[in-house]
């Protein structure tokens, strides 16, 4: 029938449920009804509100019952039981329903109105057996109009009804009928007082009563007359006339009244009811008297006939069962050879060759599986709705020579049951089979009747070989169990076919293999699309830039591929205004969707409406589902920490949340379950679920209180320097910030701050100082003061990467103002404030400064050294940078060393690690440990691009000390590639301006220098120079590093003015700033005392070698590559003014050192010891 929510059934269909000895079900009743009154499929599931696929099923097994193979052999069957007419009626009821169902709501919204309840008065045993009346009952009910119903005593002394004052109009329906006849006289002339109370009267005329009753009564009497059951919508619209206002309702109520009272309608129904009746009721009446008159008259003769039956019977009773076990074996046989060679094969719908998608890759899977060793092999086919599971499962299994091919609709418990007693008949094949099958279905207890079906059907498996089963559509994997093959001495051997959207089921036992329905390539998208839109390609052919750019907008599934084609063929939609409409989404949309899909294919349900019914059953099940689901449509669709779920709901309920997100296959899980995905076309259609649920439009405290926790999860990372959280923690806030029409001014400022924090982390600098930027100009201090603090820290910190140190002062100035008046001493968003400050007055010269700071951060960490190891060990990296600078090598590279081994207890912190070991590395090179240097700062390189991309600046960073390195091992070449490899990811990080892109270039000339490629030398030097200059003041010490290098170039180029301007100027900053004997000191002494050296101002050049070298010798020792430079120059002077022996000393020292190193500069020694001893010895230092 067609359902209307809590009707009744119109018709009876008792008569109808078996028909010649088979029983039908009152849903293939109705089936049965549109195949004879020639109605297809697709309208078929239209009236009924059923899928085409469901219909197709109910048709299947409609037919299985029948013995037929076509909707023909269908209309025979019912010809020949001489049930056409009255089912034809049933099909003219079945309309009528459907029309009536259109003008339910109009009717609600009269009686709304008019504020009507009713007052049924019956008998209360004629009630109970009259489902005439329960049925005018419940259609009230249906139309919202309020009903309760009485005995016929009560009304007689209805006290309630005559006292009640009236709120509602209320109107008395009297049920009068054969039965109730004389009681009805007395009663309505009792009822006829009520008209005094505004009580309006009604009678309803049912089995057996007749107008000419209520004529001996009085004329003022209502009636409506039910006493016709074929005419009960008629009659029930006129009593809907009769109880509400005429001139309300009457255009709607009399269109329909005239459809159902249609003058050959009622004949035609009368005529087919009676017919029907009359003819069975004399058939079996005939049949009855014939067989008992031949019974009297012929007992005598009967019973002899029965006595030499029984007689003949007991005398072959010895040779029958001597016999018998030889026969039975032999009819097994048979039996078993002639099902063998038949086949039981169900028509399983497929898409048209021209359209039907073929993945070969997938295919050769379910083929490799199900040729695996055993009897019995299971798959099963997991993937998301509309992935083209079970076209898949078709596909394979109509190339397979099966003898029983069939198809199980698992999706609810009732489709599965008929599925399997459809397959139940169609094995049933001898008299004896097909009878035993109908003793099966008369079983009343369900459960007895579902076991029993089992066991015919695994008795019948067992005769048939390779059977294949498909189980389409499995929704509780426990529902189908039972029926699932698995023991092959009871069915044979065989195959099954699962489909399901649950990953969880990969872990049931029962299964041999999962295989996974992903998404399409792009290459089956576009075959798919053009396939159906009948679009003229070649084989080869690419996408078309169009076609492929809207195909990337949908979702790749098949579902939705085919809904796209079909639509854009259909509607001669354009490109652009269908992807509008998907992103909108609107109800017009999806029905338009859903009829085009319903008319095209098999197929009626678009993957959004799959979709919503998961949905309404994922949040059904659980109170906090409906937060959990919003966070992670909110979010990037990759990679969402399953620690982030954990910290907002407990464990279990995320346990629970997993579980029900892959039973739906939504989501998948990666990486030993620590993070999950889900797809964004997936994501975005929960996302608009939720929205039209919650209006997040409108509501938007729902998705502030999910920024509020992000926020304090992604704080609480960042304190931590969990470096792999604020990573992955990236790209979900940006996601976040996307959905700009459910945020608040607020929260997307604060999101904007935590944003700018997690890229100053990732070492985005300019992309942080843009989010804390924005933060900072629309933050109001006093509401978050604290996020406020966090936000100035960080940027000032940006501000320093960046070359902005005045800027940068002056912001962590600013925070630490507001962290001393809101936080304890002790806090370690304060240390961390400080460490960064330290820094920025270290780049400012302002070192005893520096060192404060850092002692009053060092103090705050190991005060509480377990509030935050990873800060402990960054500023430990600081003061070991501090030392450095200040010319404390061994100082600098004990606390770098200490804050390596903190960074190793927690290897998740990678990325301070690798940090804190290219410092380390640093100051190894300083201390003329160059082998060392060069394997601390490879591992540092290592552990960068294991977790960064090659460009990343870090990376960048460690090739320039690395090739720093090689340069102080003589490899000029190595050193070059690194530094122009350092300089391309520095340009692609930085502006060109940048002050790193000036300290990359420097080196890199300094090398080139070396090299003797002095074109280059110049080019590099002379702009890095300018890029330091419009950053630091003229005395900074900055400017003194790049005047050395400079100044160093021009010595080698001969230009000695430009060379000791510039050296000497480099020897006051440093010297204003520094100790007198600060390695810096050293190193720029000692190149403006070679440039004296070279002009012949050898007293010069001698004080300022020799201060040099004293330092190299106190600081770094006698076996130091600078300190062997030193002694050279030193030899060379004492050359070059004729004390042979002193240069011959300082000389062969040097050497002994290079040779230490294995430094290259060792020829030059060879050369300088010729000239510094005899001709006799000559050919001794020559060999």
């Amino acid at each position: 029938m067609i359902r209307i929510k809590d009707s009744p059934q119109i018709i009876e269909l008792d008569h109808l449920e078996n028909i010649t000895g088979i029983r039908f079900t009152p849903r293939e009743i109705d089936i049965i009804s549109f195949i004879i009154s020639g109605r297809p499929a697709k309208k078929i599931s239209s009236l009924l509100s059923l899928s085409p696929k469901t219909v197709e099923n109910y048709t299947r097994n409609i037919m299985g019952k029948v013995g037929c193979n076509s909707q023909d052999g269908i209309r025979d069957y019912i010809e020949k039981a001489s049930l056409y007419p009255l089912l034809r009626c049933h099909y003219e009821d079945l309309i009528i329903a459907n029309e009536f169902k259109k003008i339910i709501p109009t009717i609600k919204s009269l009686a709304e109105k008019e504020n009507v309840s009713c007052r049924i008065v019956c008998d209360k045993d004629y009630f109970n057996k009259s489902s005439l009346v329960q049925k005018i009952e419940s259609f009230i009910k249906l139309v919202d109009i309020n009903t309760t119903h009485c005995e016929a005593q009560e009304i007689v002394n209805p006290a309630d009804v005559i006292q009640k004052a009236d709120k509602t109009r209320e109107i008395i329906l009297y049920c009068a009928s054969k039965e109730t006849i004389v009681f009805d006289v007395q009663t309505v002339e009792l009822i006829h007082l009520k008209h005094l109370y505004n009580k309006r009267v009604i009678i309803l005329l049912l089995d057996g009563a007749t107008t000419s009753f209520i004529s001996n009564s009085s004329k003022e009497r209502e009636y409506v007359d039910f006493s016709h059951p074929h005419n009960f919508y008629a009659a029930f619209l006129n009593l809907i006339e009769k109880m509400l206002p005429v001139t309300q309702n009457l255009r709607v109520v009399k269109e329909l009244q005239r459809k159902t009272t249609s003058q050959q309608l009622d004949s035609f129904n009368n005529f087919s009811r009676q017919t029907f009746q009359t003819t069975s009721n004399s058939r079996i009446n005939s049949y009855t008297k014939h067989f008992w008159n031949i019974f009297i008259a012929k007992k005598l003769y009967f019973l002899a006939f029965c006595l030499s039956v029984l007689i003949i019977l007991g005398c072959g009773n010895l040779f029958y069962f001597r016999q018998a076990a030889g026969k039975i074996k032999h009819q097994t046989a048979n039996k078993y050879l002639s099902l063998s060679q038949s086949s039981l094969r169900a028509n399983l719908y497929l898409p048209a060759e021209n359209v039907l998608l073929h993945r070969p890759y997938l295919f050769s899977q379910i083929d490799k599986a199900l040729k695996q060793p055993g009897k019995i092999q299971t798959i099963a086919l997991v993937g998301p709705a509309g992935a083209g599971k079970t076209t898949l499962a078709r596909q394979y299994a109509y190339t397979q020579d099966s003898s029983v091919l069939w198809e199980i609709d698992a999706e609810t418990k009732d489709s599965l049951l008929n599925s399997i007693e459809a397959l139940a008949y169609s094995l049933a094949k001898t008299s004896e089979e097909k009878k035993l099958f109908k003793e099966i279905q008369d079983i009343k207890n369900p459960k007895e009747k579902e076991d029993k079906i089992l066991v015919f059907i695994e008795r019948q498996f067992k005769y048939y070989k390779n059977w294949l089963l498909i189980f389409d559509n499995v929704e509780q994997f426990s529902e189908v169990q039972k029926y699932l093959p698995f023991d092959p001495k009871v069915w044979g051997e065989g195959k099954v076919i699962i489909t399901s959207r649950d990953e969880n089921i990969r872990n049931n036992t029962y299964i041999s293999q999962t295989i996974l329905t992903n998404e399409l390539t792009t290459n089956e998208k576009y075959h798919l699309f053009n396939n159906i839109t009948q679009k003229e390609r070649k084989e080869t052919s690419q996408p078309e830039p169009q076609v492929k750019a809207f195909l990337d907008h949908l979702p790749p599934f098949p579902l939705d591929i085919s809904i796209a084609a079909y639509y854009l063929k259909t509607t001669n939609t354009s490109y652009e205004k269908y992807l509008e409409h998907l992103k909108e989404n609107k109800q017009e949309f999806q029905t338009i969707q859903e009829n085009i899909l319903k008319d095209e294919s098999n197929y009626k349900r678009t993957r959004y409406s799959i979709l919503t019914v998961s949905l309404k059953q994922l949040l059904s099940s659980h109170k906090d589902f409906q937060q959990l689901l919003l966070l992670i449509s909110l979010l990037d669709s990759q990679s969402i920490l399953r620690e982030l779920l954990d910290a907002y709901k407990n464990d279990l309920v995320i346990d629970n949340f997993l579980y029900n997100l892959k039973k739906f296959s939504l989501i998948t899980i990666q990486g030993s379950l620590s993070t999950i995905s889900i797809h964004r076309s997936t994501q975005e259609l929960c996302l608009q679920y939720l929205n039209n649920l919650l209006n997040l439009q409108t509501n938007k405290q729902p998705i502030k209180a999910i920024a509020s926790f992000l926020e304090t999860y992604a704080t609480e990372a960042i304190n931590r320097e969990d470096f792999t959280k604020i990573k992955l923690l990236a790209p979900h806030i940006e996601k976040l910030l996307s959905h700009v029409n459910f945020l608040q001014e607020e929260t997307k400022n604060s999101l904007k701050g935590i944003l700018g924090c997690i890229y100053y982390y990732l070492s985005y600098d300019t992309r942080a100082k843009d989010y804390l930027e924005s933060s900072l100009n629309k933050f109001v201090p006093y509401n978050k003061p604290l996020s406020h603090a966090r936000v100035l820290s960080h940027l000032g910190t940006v501000y320093r990467m960046l070359g902005e140190y005045k800027k940068a002062q002056e912001v962590l100035e600013q925070s630490l103002l507001i962290y001393n008046r809101y936080l304890s001493e002790c806090d370690i968003e304060k240390a961390r404030a400080l460490g960064y400050l330290s820094i920025v007055y270290k780049h400012l010269d302002n070192f005893s400064q520096a060192q404060r700071t850092l002692e009053e951060s060092l103090a705050i960490y190991e005060r509480h050294p377990a509030m935050n190891h990873v800060g402990y060990a960054r500023v430990l990296g600081y003061l070991g940078i501090l030392y450095r600078e200040l010319g404390e090598a061994h100082k600098a590279r004990e606390a770098l060393e200490r804050s390596v081994a903190v960074y190793q207890k927690h290897p998740e912190h990678h990325v301070g690690l690798s940090w804190a070991l290219v410092h380390l590395g640093n100051i190894h090179r300083e201390l003329g440990n160059y082998h060392e240097a060069k394997k601390v700062l490879e591992q540092a390189l290592q552990n960068y691009k294991k977790h960064y991309s090659d460009q990343y600046i870090d990376v960048g960073w460690t090739l320039v000390h690395l090739g720093n390195v090689y340069r102080k091992l003589g490899n000029y070449s190595k050193a070059r590639d690194l530094l122009e490899k350092a300089l391309e990811i520095h340009k692609q990080n930085y502006s060109s301006n940048h002050i790193d892109v000036g300290w990359v270039l420097i080196l890199l000339g300094n090398v080139c220098r070396k090299m003797g490629d002095f074109n280059k030398a110049r080019n590099y030097l002379e702009e890095g120079f300018s890029i330091y200059g419009s950053h630091f003041a003229e005395d900074n010490t900055n400017i003194a590093w790049v005047s050395a290098f400079l100044g160093n170039f021009y010595k080698d180029i001969k230009e000695y003015k430009k060379a000791m301007q510039l050296l000497e100027n480099s020897l006051n900053i440093y010297k204003k700033h520094f100790k007198p004997t600060h390695d810096k000191v050293a190193w720029v002494s000692g190149i403006l005392g070679n440039i004296y050296k070279d002009i012949g101002l050898y007293d010069k050049a001698k004080v300022l070698l020799q201060h040099t070298l004293s330092i190299y010798e106190e600081k770094f020792g006698k076996e130091h590559i600078e300190t062997a430079q030193t002694l050279l120059s030193l030899g060379e002077l004492y050359l070059a003014t004729g004390n042979l022996n002193q240069a011959e000393m300082h000389i062969n020292t040097a050497l002994k050192v290079f040779r230490i190193h294995n430094y290259p500069d060792i020829h030059i020694c060879w050369e300088y010891l010729i000239n510094c001893v005899s001709s006799d010895n000559v050919m001794i230092i020559l060999k």
